[in-house]
């Protein structure tokens, strides 16, 4: 499914760039929120924003290395979630 979304991989170099852009700045915005969260103090709202910047950069870092977990792991989950066929 993802080959015919990219355009038969004509899209990768430029969704690789733009995944490798989005973990340097996933990263410094993890750095960011922590700083700000120990500086000041730590909430409720800086606990859920450091969580989702985490999955972020994860999920940025995981396309860049080429580690294809969510693809191979968390994809299939959700299309059986879904009641769908993965394709």
């Amino acid at each position: 499914m993802s080959e015919s979304v990219l355009g038969a991989g004509a899209l990768k170099p430029i969704l690789d760039m733009l995944f490798g852009i989005g973990a340097i700045v996933m990263f410094g915005e993890i750095v960011l929120c922590l700083w700000r969260a120990m500086s000041s103090r730590f909430t409720a709202g800086r606990i859920v924003e450091l969580a989702i910047f985490g999955f972020l950069f994860a999920t940025c870092l995981d396309w860049v290395t080429g580690f294809n977990f969510f693809k191979n792991t968390v994809a299939p989950l959700v299309w059986k979630l879904l009641g769908a066929a993965p394709s």
